[in-house]
């Protein structure tokens, strides 16, 4: 995984996850306890995120935790495309039923936490499904232990406001953890001719053309 610094558009640092997993939860209550089973950490409700954590109260959600560490700073500007700067497994998961708080015996090194989230929906789970987990940008599958894989989906049209975007599979885009940070802070434009398809899975153009257009642009007149 790499750190990615939207300002200058340029990677930071190369990180390698440690721990983390998916989890269900009902409430607000239920996904701050299984963040910190599987991570360490407890989310509060003055994190950024909190407020577009999905709940209704009843029925049930799918979260995703990680927790990583830093294994090199580097300084890469952005080119288009990621730097090949080597392959990191997740190499242990946390169960959401026990709890962790992990130390660093060894002062020499520098261990940062942090926890990110996921918007998991039905559409999504079952584009995962049907694209392997692999990223529709860059092909990469991240394969986890006892056979299983982790992806993330992309709304290109993002959902809530301002953008309203609905929650379609036109609208969606099954991406590695890294494609994804990169469109979420609209540092990629996509070309809907690259993109690796699935004849069950229909891309939407008019949501190409608005990620390129009002996310991408948006980004850039910012900086």
């Amino acid at each position: 995984m790499y750190a990615f610094d939207k300002q200058a558009r340029c990677f930071l640092a190369v990180l390698e996850v440690t721990r983390g997993g998916a989890f269900t939860y009902q409430t607000k209550d239920e996904f701050r306890k299984r963040v910190h089973a599987t991570t360490g950490w407890y989310p509060e409700e003055t994190d950024p995120h909190w407020k577009s954590i999905a709940t209704d109260g009843r029925s049930e959600c799918t979260g995703i935790a990680l927790r990583w560490k830093l294994v090199e700073k580097i300084n890469e500007p952005w080119k288009g495309k990621f730097p090949r700067l080597g392959w990191l497994k997740v190499t242990d998961v946390i169960p959401d039923n026990e709890a962790a708080d992990y130390g660093n015996p060894d002062p020499r090194r520098v261990t940062t936490q942090q926890s990110r989230i996921v918007r998991e929906t039905a559409q999504i789970r079952y584009l995962k499904r049907l694209h392997n987990h692999s990223c529709q940008l860059c092909g990469m599958r991240l394969s986890l232990p006892k056979g299983s894989a982790y992806s993330e989906g992309h709304h290109l049209r993002p959902l809530g406001k301002p953008h309203n975007g609905p929650d379609i599979p036109s609208n969606i885009l099954i991406l590695c953890p890294n494609c994804h940070a990169l469109c979420d802070f609209g540092a990629v434009r996509i070309n809907a001719k690259r993109l690796r398809r699935h004849r069950g899975h229909a891309v939407g153009d008019v949501y190409v053309r608005y990620h390129n257009s009002e996310i991408v642009s948006r980004v850039r007149r910012t900086i």
